[in-house]
């Protein structure tokens, strides 16, 4: 469908801030007595506690009678739970959204997703796509969220949450349950925002709103269509429709005396009707007449009730207006409420994520600082730098640099001119060793692919950085270095963890030690004819050196792996069931013997068991 000018303008308003981040109102505090740490502290452990005798049940019954292990302990055992007809495994089955939670929190990332049906949807409103059953397991696995439950409510399948983080941020939740299996199938998530500019926006949104006004036509008379939402609490639909036909006073009556109104983009709470009138009258000659807000689902329990929104531009929904409510009724009055919206445009979760994952590890381990300094220092110097390395740097885009660089690709492990390829093109044999030597020693580290891998998730997967170490060598080694997730403790994997087999090969050290040898002896004996001997090509590829960008950087790949190719082997030895004091003459050759080092240890080190005990 073509966009129209009105829409474009009302994007870019949208675009240029958080927009309004939700003018909508909905009573509540900012932090009211019920929210204290305190409180939030016994939040967390009134959660522990109801999820405790679950989680032991958990681990308890992971094995069959036969001792055999289940290939989806927590999977069978919430089966099991369904079917039972004990109250304490159907009210678990009822909670069953609190043991997701209780499971998170207790770095139980197996039974966490054991309550996610395969086709889950996740819908975390940080991210521009869903995630799937994959991508949210390594989401929670890399994020390590602590969710403390302060509400929670149900009617039929569906569930809604209010929580916060440790850091005290509120986020809502809503999940939806499936009939037949009890599970999470759908789920979304909001997260109250860290900038209050709710006041910036609504400026914006207001100059938008007298454009929109001017296209339109002054006097437009546009009506209202309001669904009609069945619900047993009707408070949360009435105050919609009254809000979408701006009705100041409708929406006022609905709010009890001293209510507290909390719209979560602005700094302070607003308290009491007065207040809340005074807000509503605001955002009501702000917003554009042909906003509407659409209740997608009402969930109510007690005298509490859930909403999830959206809103819409004359019967089109506008991107980045998803929110929820929660509200607190007394006497079908809203006495308090709170609602989150969609953060707009850009998608900050992933780089959230991936910033706390790093920040962690460098602080849990300092050493991490080493290569991520060293990672900066080698960007520049490599490629932007100018007169630290000879010859241009990357920015120029020297044409005798990029011919080099293509030439040494054609002669890739030497098979063009072995084969006398009318293509293969003659490169100095010193070059051209070099060049192969740092592309074997790279493959190398494909030895290693058990580090990333579903349960144990790298910020940055390992198997792109080891294809990018083939062109960009320590470009894409150090940082992967720096940031990825360390073993924590001892954990044993059998060959039924492993994402690539093929890294496991015997042949990986054999053959890569043999092409790094034969780049050796390609360097000293290669190319007779054309190059000479030992003093003459060497006199040759050091004059060579003095001008060239390309092969003075592979002199510095050549010495950072040399330090840096045995940072991954106590963890992979680890992997191997290997206790820490084991094996100090293989972990010592593959610290400290540059290259072949790493090949003798891809050669000898334990295999990975066929299968686990």
């Amino acid at each position: 469908m073509p966009i129209s000018l009105r829409e474009i303008i009302l994007l870019l308003f949208l675009s240029s801030g958080c927009w309004y981040q939700n003018c909508a109102v909905y009573a509540f505090q900012r932090a009211p007595p019920a929210f204290t740490p305190m409180t939030r502290k016994l939040g967390r452990e009134r959660l522990s506690g109801a999820t405790r005798s679950v989680t032991t049940r958990l681990h308890q019954t992971s094995s069959s009678s036969d001792g055999t292990v289940l290939n989806d302990p927590y999977g069978e055992v919430l089966a099991q739970m369904m079917m039972s007809s004990s109250s304490e495994d159907q009210q678990t089955m009822f909670n069953i959204v609190e043991v997701f939670v209780g499971a998170i929190n207790a770095g139980n990332f197996d039974m966490a997703m054991a309550c996610c049906s395969p086709d889950v949807q996740y819908v975390h409103m940080k991210y521009p796509k869903p995630f799937g059953r994959e991508a949210l397991e390594r989401h929670l696995r890399l994020s390590l969220p602590q969710w403390a439950i302060e509400n929670v409510m149900r009617s039929g399948q569906s569930v809604a949450l209010q929580f916060c983080k440790e850091d005290g941020l509120r986020k809502h939740a809503f999940f939806h349950l499936d009939k037949d299996t009890g599970k999470i199938y759908e789920g979304w998530e909001w997260e109250e925002p860290t900038e209050k500019q709710g006041r910036d926006d609504l400026q914006l949104l207001s100059t938008a709103s007298k454009v929109l006004d001017v296209m339109n036509g002054q006097g437009n008379d546009i009506k209202s269509e309001i669904k009609v939402y069945p619900s047993g609490l009707s408070v949360a639909e009435q105050y919609f429709a009254a809000f979408n036909r701006r009705d100041v006073e409708g929406v006022v009556d609905l709010f009890a005396k001293g209510c507290l109104y909390d719209d979560t983009v602005f700094d302070s709470p607003l308290m009491g009707t007065r207040q809340i009138q005074n807000h509503i009258q605001l955002c009501a000659d702000t917003l554009p007449e042909t906003f509407r807000f659409v209740v997608d689902e009402v969930v109510p329990s007690d005298n509490k009730v859930a909403v999830r929104w959206h809103v819409e531009n004359n019967g089109q929904q506008l991107p980045f207006t998803r929110g929820c409510s929660f509200y607190t009724l007394v006497s079908d009055k809203i006495k308090e409420g709170v609602d989150i919206m969609e953060p707009p445009v850009f998608k900050t979760g992933g780089l959230d994520v991936f910033l706390q994952s790093v920040t962690s590890n460098l602080l849990l381990d300092p050493i991490r600082l080493v290569p991520t300094v060293l990672w900066g220092i080698y960007m520049f110097v490599v490629f932007f730098s100018n007169g630290i390395l000879p010859g241009a740097n990357a920015l120029e885009l020297e044409e005798r640099t990029w011919k080099e660089v293509l030439d040494l690709s054609l002669n890739f492990f030497f098979v063009s001119p072995l084969l006398s390829l009318p293509f293969a093109p003659v490169v100095h044999p010193m070059l051209e060793g070099v060049f192969n030597l740092l592309l074997s020693w790279a493959a190398l580290f494909a030895g290693f692919l058990s580090d990333d891998r579903r349960s144990k998730p790298n910020p940055l997967p390992m198997l792109p950085l080891v294809v990018g170490m083939q062109f960009l060598t320590s470009a894409f080694l150090l940082p992967y270095l720096a940031t990825r997730t360390t073993e924590t403790r001892q954990v044993t994997l059998s060959k039924e963890d492993l994402s690539f087999p093929l890294a496991e090969s015997k042949l990986l050290g054999p053959f890569l030690g043999t092409v790094g040898a034969g780049s050796i002896a390609w360097a000293i004996l290669a190319r007779y004819d054309d190059f000479g001997g030992w003093a003459e090509r060497l006199d040759s590829f050091g004059a060579l050196l003095s001008i060239d960008r390309v092969g003075s950087s592979f002199m510095v790949d050549l010495v950072i792996f040399a330090i840096f190719q045995g940072w991954l082997v106590d963890d992979d030895l680890r992997r191997r069931g290997v206790a820490k004091n084991d094996q100090a003459l293989l972990r010592t050759v593959a610290a400290f013997v540059p290259f072949f080092g790493l090949a003798i240890y891809m050669t000898l080190r334990p295999s990975f068991v066929e299968a686990k005990k």
